[in-house]
């Protein structure tokens, strides 16, 4: 996978945005980066899932 960040637009609901940042500050990370590791733990239990077995 190539290093650094790509630019992503979001458009989501107000009330979701402001969940996420409560769950943000709550762990006391950016929104950014809270939005980022959700998506990297969906994907690894996904990927997971998905192995043949």
């Amino acid at each position: 996978m190539p290093k650094g960040n790509a630019p992503f637009s979001l458009r989501i609901p107000q009330e979701l945005l402001e969940r996420l940042k409560a769950v943000a500050r709550k762990n006391k990370r950016s929104t950014n980066r809270e939005l980022e590791q959700m998506i990297e733990e969906y994907l690894a239990r996904y990927e997971e899932d998905e192995k043949p077995h």
